[in-house]
């Protein structure tokens, strides 16, 4: 069944990655009311030139495990 799930989407900090060879400067927006593994926080690099998704993970401050999606 299809549903609607209310998100909120908040730029907590920038934050540089190496992407393709290249340095990028990101927004890291942190996604709140989405489903994932319970107790972590899902975060998404957001690149400022090209406003392309580069990088998300789902971490957990208090924990080693952390998931991470990254674009190559």
């Amino acid at each position: 069944a299809k549903r609607e799930v209310p998100l909120a989407f908040t730029v907590v900090r920038e934050d540089t990655v190496r992407y393709r060879n290249r340095l990028d400067t990101c927004w890291v927006v942190q996604v709140t009311g989405r489903g994932g593994p319970p107790g972590f926080d899902y975060f998404n690099w957001v690149s400022r030139r090209t406003r392309q998704l580069l990088q998300a993970a789902f971490l957990k401050p208090d924990a080693p495990a952390q998931f991470w999606i990254r674009r190559r």
